[in-house]
């Protein structure tokens, strides 16, 4: 039903979206082969994958050496059934980027909220990187890119990766309100030779959002929010056995302070903002 509602929103403001459509990646084209379905409402460029799990296989010789994750049991979603994944030097016409994009309409106060994880097989001074942007749309010289996140090699060290999955945030003032295409890439700098790889899930465009406690990214911090940090009371997420444990939720961000353990500092920044924030309808 929300599909539908918000597909007519789509037909009546023609260029403009009333919000991210499948911004949590749980649709994508059925018919295409295993492992490489393109994420329905977006359009897409090269090697965008909707996917249940994600294990680099880079085939060039680039290695997963210091990713942050055990490469070998790979990425699962940060919520939800599925998650994408977008990939350099995996797929012809052109190996050198991979992206995908769908025009929003943002208004002032608006924040995007999201998650994502970076992993490179290469190394400096090949500074692969990845990025999210809004574009004008249509092309507005009154108005600007905004870079809502860009990281690279040069972040993550050679052959690294981001610490499992990490959230982004960015609130538009009334300057930018209007019309964008949220664009999500990455891109092989220099040459397509070695594998680097971006993968989203869960961007929505909130309303409103609390600055912390928002980990399920529903744009509201909530008692489904108190659950997730409860469940890891007293647990150092600083461990990386512990961070990559699929029972921890540290991935989620539990650990708001970050100085290990999930305890009352953390806890008093969710009742700060209790509630605070609105669902976008």
């Amino acid at each position: 039903m929300w599909v539908a509602v918000c597909f007519i929103c789509v037909l009546i403001t023609a260029n403009s979206l009333c919000e991210i459509i499948n911004g949590r990646f749980e649709l994508y084209d059925y018919s295409e082969v295993f492992d490489f379905n393109t994420p329905t409402y977006w359009q897409r460029e090269n090697y965008t994958a909707v996917v249940s799990h994600f294990v680099p296989n880079p085939v060039s010789g680039g290695f997963p050496s210091a990713w942050q994750i055990n490469p070998q049991n790979g990425l699962y979603p940060y919520q939800g059934d599925s998650f994408l994944v977008l990939s350099t030097g995996n797929f012809v016409p052109d190996p050198q980027y991979a992206k995908v994009w769908q025009n929003i309409t943002v208004a002032g106060g608006d924040k995007l909220i999201g998650a994502y994880f970076f992993g490179t097989c290469d190394y400096l001074r090949f500074d692969d990187y990845a990025e999210i942007k809004l574009i004008p749309f249509p092309p507005d010289l009154n108005r600007v890119t905004i870079e809502v996140l860009r990281i690279s090699v040069a972040d993550v060290n050679n052959y690294g990766s981001t610490r499992g999955w990490q959230k982004f945030g960015y609130t538009f003032d009334a300057n930018q309100a209007g019309d964008y295409s949220l664009t999500i890439s990455v891109t092989d700098l220099v040459d397509p030779i070695f594998e680097t790889y971006f993968a989203v899930d869960s961007i929505v465009l909130c309303q409103e959002s609390a600055d912390f406690g928002d980990f399920n990214l529903d744009c509201t911090t909530d008692f489904q929010d108190f659950a997730l940090l409860a469940a890891d009371w007293m647990k150092n997420c600083n461990d990386p056995n512990v961070f990559n444990d699929p029972n921890s939720n540290c991935r989620y961000g539990t650990d708001i302070t970050q100085n290990g353990p999930i305890d009352a500092n953390d806890l008093g920044f969710i009742s700060d903002c209790w509630l605070k924030g609105i669902r976008q309808p």
